[in-house]
């Protein structure tokens, strides 16, 4: 149904990521993960992505700062 649209998380708790991804996959969408703000804003910069789903408080670089960078060059929703 939902299996052309992707979906990136960028979340740091692993456990939430991955319950969050079980249910968007259990919906078909095709979900990216990314557990810190730097892999995060380049998974965001380089994969086609139709969602992303940001955490805040992120290491290495905030979910602010990346929200930030993104909107440069993308105006991709933002959760």
């Amino acid at each position: 149904m939902y299996s052309d649209f992707s979906i990136l998380i960028i979340e740091d708790e692993k456990k939430i990521a991955e319950m969050v991804k079980l249910y968007l996959e259990l919906d078909h969408f095709k979900v990216l993960m990314a557990h810190d703000g730097l892999r995060g804003q380049n998974m965001a910069e380089t994969e086609k992505v139709d969602l992303i789903i940001l955490d805040l408080n992120l290491p290495i670089i905030s979910g602010e700062a990346v929200l930030k960078k993104l909107r440069t060059v993308s105006d991709v929703p933002v959760l």
